[in-house]
């Protein structure tokens, strides 16, 4: 059985990339993403990532709650 490798280092970064065009459905109209980027570093060396697109209108959470959360 492995043992548990400490964390270095953890990263949160909130994006806001333009789309080019503006995509609608019925939810909602966007013209931009607002993607969560999560890093993380271990003591090893190790790196993982993960993502999320928070959409108030989908789970009821918006990137900003999902930065506090984190």
């Amino acid at each position: 059985m492995s043992r548990p490798v400490p964390i270095r280092l953890c990263e949160i970064h909130s994006l806001a990339i333009p789309m080019r065009r503006k995509v609608g459905h019925a939810a909602a109209q966007r013209v931009c993403s607002e993607p969560i980027i999560f890093s993380v570093e271990l003591a090893d060396g190790s790196l993982g990532y993960g993502e999320t697109h928070p959409r108030e209108y989908v789970s009821g959470e918006s990137p900003s709650d999902v930065m506090a959360s984190i």
